[in-house]
């Protein structure tokens, strides 16, 4: 049995190599930034002011960019919900469909077996 210990198993990832590691495809620069901020444009600034890192904060400023920031969240979420229901709509119609069909060919069985 202690020889069994050390030996090494081998693993099927390793003979497969369907696991292994495999090189990342190389990407312009930019591209994993706009990954990782959501890919939203960055080209448009906020508002028509100078660089706001020289300017001082004010609230009303702020609140200016918390509101922009929040409309532009909220029509982001219902688009996304509005494309979720379209797609749910249709998933319910096809399942529909397939049910009517299920049920059309368990009165055509039924009616096979009684004759």
């Amino acid at each position: 049995m202690s020889q069994q210990r050390g030996k090494k198993i081998p693993d099927r990832a390793e003979k497969s190599g369907f696991f292994a590691a495999r090189p990342a495809p190389s990407r312009a620069q930019g591209q994993h930034e706009a990954d990782q901020d959501g890919g939203g444009d960055d080209t448009l600034p906020l508002h028509n002011s100078p660089d706001p890192g020289n300017l001082p904060v004010t609230q009303e400023f702020l609140r200016a960019c918390l509101d922009e920031m929040s409309d532009k969240l909220l029509n982001k979420i219902q688009a996304s919900v509005t494309a979720m229901g379209k797609d749910i709509q249709e998933l319910g119609e096809r399942t529909a469909h397939v049910e009517n069909r299920m049920g059309e060919y368990e009165e055509a069985h039924n009616d096979l077996t009684d004759h």
